[in-house]
């Protein structure tokens, strides 16, 4: 667990590591070449999708209109091409309510990681 202000950035090399950042940066690729598999973790705001998706992620760099934005695809076909490296990824979406600047969940969206970890009772 990542205490506040914490990236994680500084404790990496665990059998499982977390990192927080605000947004896909280009300068973390070279710390992912020593992982076999990779989650992506994001909010989403999309009508289409439920309010838990998870969805496999493949290389593949589409360009943006945007200067500061990078998609997991886009990361992973970096990562491919400048370093050979072909981790398997997938990208877990949670549907988001609250996008003020704080690295605490609004209750609806604690509700739903709630749902994760609590067996099913069908």
């Amino acid at each position: 667990m990542l205490e506040k202000g914490d990236t994680g950035l500084d404790e990496l090399n665990d059998e499982n590591d977390s990192i927080f950042l605000s947004q896909l940066v280009p300068e973390i690729m070279e710390l992912l070449t020593g992982y076999d598999r990779i989650v992506f973790v994001d909010a989403h705001v999309g009508s289409n999708l439920d309010d838990l998706n998870c969805s496999k992620v493949e290389a593949q760099y589409i360009s943006s209109s945007f200067t500061h934005h990078m998609t997991p695809s886009a990361l992973l076909a970096f990562l491919q091409s400048m370093y050979q490296c072909e981790p398997q990824a997938h990208l877990v979406s949670i549907h988001g309510y609250d996008f003020d600047f704080k690295r605490t969940f609004s209750s609806k969206v604690q509700a739903l990681v709630q749902r994760l970890w609590m067996p099913s009772s069908n």
